[in-house]
This record gives C-alpha cells, structure tokens and sequence, in this order.
C-alpha cells in the first residue's frame, strides 16, 4: 500500500503528510504552467536531437502512432497514445535520461490533460498539432518543430490553468478557457509571386 501511495505522489495525483496520511493530490495553475515549461524546454532539446536521426522506418513508426491517437476516441486511452506519439520523436535522439525526465512529465501532467478533455475543441486541436508536428520532423525542419513543441506547452499550460484552480475553488467541471488562453492563430502567408 505504501508502495503504491508513494507511486501517486511522485505522479502527482497524492499528497501524502506524516502521521495525517494521503489526500488527493489538489490541481494547480502554477503547477500545470510548471510542468509545460519544463516539458517545453525538454522536448524541444529532445526533437531537436532526434530529427537528424530519423530514418524512413522510424518516421513510419511516429506517422502510425500519430494516426493511432487520431483515431481514438477514449479519452484514457488517448493520453497514453499521444505519450507514445510523441517519445517515439524523441527516440532517435537516444538519450535515455532525457526521455526518462520527458516521461515522467507526461505522467505529472496527465491530471491536466484528462482536464482538457472536457474542452470542445481540445481533441481536434491536438490532432492538428501533432500533424504538424509530425510533418516538420519529416522534413528535418528543426526550428519549426522546436517551436511547434515550445507553442504547444505554453498553450497546455495556459489552457489547464485557468479551470484548475476555478474547478477546486467550485467543484465545478472544467469550462471552455478564455479566448487569451487559445494558441495563437498561425501567421498569414506573405503575399509573394505566383
């Protein structure tokens, strides 16, 4: 039982206090902010490492796995579809340690994503940004993919933030985050020379 308490809290999900026991672990803004600048700093250096070493079998391998997570409709099993999506782009870069600290990020903030869940448009969003994602890997474009990662983790991080202290404070379900709190839009093309 120990064992298993102490499991939950290195996840985040308990807090466990000497001689008081274990509570469920509370939801927080500036934790969920936490964990996606880290995972953004992290996942960045990961693809970045990664990308030069990609091969087509490798590339087949993230490509399956991102149209798994698209297909999914359960929501459990799509976070563990979109962790395998995405440390199958880091693999290449073959660094263990770093995948480890990347993995266990994805674990810490799995009560945030399961939060986004409730967001209409959460599902559709995510599944453009992992296309993306996956495109300017195959391309070997290393700046776009760095900040393909970096906007994403900053826009999990706001979008998780403002419902977790409101749905504490409340006991309300999450809602819709402010339109301040969506990504921005992509930029406009320029206008050039057909």
């Amino acid at each position: 039982m120990r064992e298993a308490l102490r499991l939950l809290e290195t996840e985040g999900w308990a807090k466990v206090a000497v001689h008081k026991g274990a509570t469920v672990a509370p939801l927080s803004a500036d934790e969920a902010r936490e964990i996606y600048e880290i995972r953004s700093a992290l996942e960045s250096l990961a693809i970045g490492l990664a990308i030069p070493r990609h091969t087509p079998a490798t590339l087949r391998e993230c490509a399956a796995l991102c149209e798994a997570a698209e297909r999914e409709p359960d929501p459990s099993l799509y976070v563990a579809r979109n962790a395998a999506f995405h440390m199958s782009l880091y693999a290449p870069a073959a660094r263990p340690q770093l995948e480890d600290l990347i993995r266990v990020l994805h674990r810490r903030g799995e009560r945030y994503l399961r939060l986004k869940f409730g967001l209409p448009s959460y599902k559709g969003e995510s599944d453009n940004e992992h296309t993306e994602l996956l495109d300017a890997v195959r391309r070997g474009d290393v700046p776009a993919a760095q900040a393909l990662r970096r906007r994403a983790s900053a826009w999990h991080g706001r979008a998780a933030a403002p419902f977790s202290d409101r749905t504490r404070a409340s006991g309300s379900r999450a809602r819709e985050p402010t339109q301040a709190a969506r990504p921005p839009p992509p930029p406009a093309p320029s206008p050039g020379v057909d």
